[in-house]
């Protein structure tokens, strides 16, 4: 059963990150908006005008805990200063160390291949989840905002 957890979540992952590569247009404003699931997305401005490429899974529930892989070895990787994930109605954490925990503090790039974890803070029901990415030229990104 692990294993095919594993490898359906591996699959998922392969699938965002070209649903990611795919719906991100630039907009001759220099806007750029990642679009997920066939809606607009958020938009940000890119001093590039090009939107960023992290690895990053689509964020999991098990049980009550909430639980995010970041694989980090993408394009944008190095230039990535920190991770914010927004839950519910506006409970904002960011990636607090290397190792990928989630908390209030200060923001802190994850080391590659970290798992990003908050125990305790999804309900039973839906729960509406957004991922930013934060970036060294000044620019954030969002790269997810879905229901889980």
């Amino acid at each position: 059963m692990m294993g095919m957890r594993k490898c359906v979540f591996g699959l998922i992952f392969v699938v965002l990150m070209m649903t990611i590569a795919i719906g991100c247009t630039t907009s001759s404003s220099g806007t750029t908006t990642s679009s997920s699931q066939g809606t607009p997305r958020s938009t940000i401005t890119a001093s590039s005008g090009q939107a960023k490429i992290i690895g990053i899974s689509f964020p999991q529930q098990v049980g009550n805990d909430l639980i995010i892989s970041y694989d980090g070895n993408r394009r944008d990787d190095p230039q990535l200063s920190y991770i914010t994930v927004i839950i519910k109605d506006g409970m904002t954490l960011n990636t607090i160390n290397a190792n990928g925990d989630l908390g209030t503090g200060p923001g802190v790039k994850p080391r590659a291949n970290s798992v990003l974890t908050k125990e305790d803070v999804l309900t039973a029901g839906y729960d509406h989840i957004e991922v930013i990415g934060h970036f060294t030229d000044g620019t954030e990104q969002g790269f997810f905002d879905t229901m889980i």
